[in-house]
Formats: C-alpha cells, structure tokens, sequence
C-alpha cells in the first residue's frame, strides 16, 4: 500500500539532485501516515506526517487522480526541506517565499514525472476555481499579508497558488539567487555543523536566510509593492474598427498596439508565456481556440 509513494519520494529526491543539485542533507528520513491527521501533510524536518489517504493506495480502490495527488503531495513535502526548513523566512509575512516556491518546485516536478500539459491544466483550474472566487470575495488579500491577528488564518489558496504565478513570472532568477544564497551561505554552515564532533547529537541547528522575489534585473522585489489582487482585462473586438484593425488594451498602464493592414480578420493569440493570474474576457470563436490550439508551441 505504500509502494507508490516510496517511488514517489524517491523519485522527487532524485529529481531535486538532478534539476537543483540539492541533496538531501541528512542520514535518515521519516514518513508517518495518520488516519486522524486533519490536513494533507506536514513538513517536519525529517519527519513528514501525512494523512493516509496521501500515503496509502492500492490498485484495487485507488484511482488515477489518487495516484497522482499521492506522487505531488509526497514530492511537496519533501522539497520543503530546501525551501522552506533548512532555507526558511525572516518572518510570518514572507509566508508564500517558501509556499509558492515550494509549489513551483511540485509543480515543474510533476509535469516531469508525467505531462506538462495535462499538469498545466490542471493547476490553472485549481487556480481558477478557487484563488479567483476568493479574490472577489471578503477574504481577498495581498499574497504577502499587510497585516494579520491569526496566521493560520493565511494558508489560504492565494499564498499557495497566487504566490507560485508570482514566482513562475521569473522564475529561473527566483529560485538561481535562492539556491545561489543556500549553497554560499547555508550548506557550509551545515557542513561545519554537522562535521562538529563536539557537537551533541540532540542539538538542532536553526538557519535562517532572508529571501525576496526577484525581477527581471536579478534585483530584489520588496514584498509590499506586490499587486494586490488580479486583474480583469477585456481584449474584444471593438466593433467601431474596421476589420483590418485590432487594438489589445493591457493594463495597469493602458497601452494601445495598432496592427493596420491586414488583410483579414487575424486571431489574437492572448497572453502567451503570460504567467499572472488575470481573469480574461475575450470573444474568441470554438474556430479560433481550434486554430490557436493546433499552432502553440507551448500551454
């Protein structure tokens, strides 16, 4: 019953060493699964605990999404032992620093195991049907919180999966000075740590590191100045132009694009390698999505 996620773990250890070139830091690594635990998992340093129906499968009664949800959340909690234990935040309000980014890391883990699309797919409609509804709703927030009375009240669906499309908008260069600052400044202190034999077994070591997001220039992007909230933007046709003129509106700034000339009526491929989340609100045909559909390169 437990078959699928020791793969599962075994596979995201190898993956972590592969793709990041983080190897896993200690000697022995532990998983208890609770009938009565009342979340999904938990992270412990070296001791992740798990509800059973995450840990537990058997061919007879579990399914395909059952398979599927075991090998991401096993693969989840595991990559927090990088981004997020032994490389944590300065404090509660850089929370989705290492929950979006650990999610990022799940989520570039199990398109590899699998595929990219379907994955894809499936995390937008996560995103759609539950961060979306919450934004327009009073529970709306910034994914860096401004101000809070209970913490637990912000492991919400907009630090997980807003904060991973904040970290998937420049990825490479978040998760590079992330791991950059782990191995200048964390590892060797591990090391040294580790290597100590005047050290008690029993005593723990607490590293911390502060980490922000990342712009396109490599420089830090405070937490504040983050948006709050998405944005609704209407890309249809405006009936006023003749057909050979197209006008895109992108927001915040407006900036209008004019395109004359064309000969036909062309069908505007939005929001490509645009990864924020935005509601959008478009009059594309079934023609048009069939057509955009058989010529991306890329979701």
């Amino acid at each position: 019953m437990t078959g699928h996620a020791m793969e599962s773990r075994k596979a995201a250890m190898k993956w972590d060493e592969d793709v990041y070139g983080l190897e896993y830091d200690l000697d022995l690594f532990n998983i208890v699964a609770v009938d009565d635990f009342n979340m999904g998992a938990m992270e412990n340093k070296s001791l992740n605990v798990f509800n059973s129906r995450l840990i537990l499968a058997t061919t007879e009664r579990a399914t395909d999404v059952d398979y599927t949800a075991i090998e991401g959340v096993v693969a989840h909690e595991y990559f927090y032992n990088w981004t997020g234990n032994r490389v944590t935040y300065r404090n509660w309000f850089q929370l989705s620093l290492k929950e979006g980014l650990t999610v990022y890391r799940d989520q570039e883990f199990s398109p590899d195991m699998n595929c990219r699309a379907v994955a894809r797919i499936g995390d937008v409609a996560l995103l759609r049907m539950a961060q979306f509804p919450e934004d327009a709703l009073p529970m709306t927030h910034p994914v860096p919180p401004s101000s809070y009375i209970k913490m637990d009240n912000f492991y919400t669906v907009t630090v997980y999966q807003e904060g991973v499309e904040v970290v998937r908008m420049d990825s490479r260069a978040h998760v590079d000075l992330y791991l950059r600052r782990t191995h200048e400044e964390v590892i060797p202190q591990v090391q040294t740590a580790y290597s100590s034999h005047t050290r008690s077994a029993n005593e723990g070591t607490l590293i911390l590191l502060v980490v922000e997001l990342v712009g396109k220039d490599g420089k830090d992007i405070p937490l504040w100045s983050l948006y709050d909230g998405s944005v609704l933007i209407d890309l249809a046709d405006d009936d006023d132009n003749a057909v050979a003129t197209t006008v895109l509106r992108l927001e915040k700034a407006e900036q209008n694009f004019t395109f004359l000339d064309i000969p036909e009526r062309p069908v505007p491929s939005l929001l490509r390698n645009f990864s924020p989340p935005v509601r959008l609100s478009h009059d594309l045909t079934d023609d048009d999505l069939v057509l955009l559909l058989a010529r991306l390169q890329r979701l």
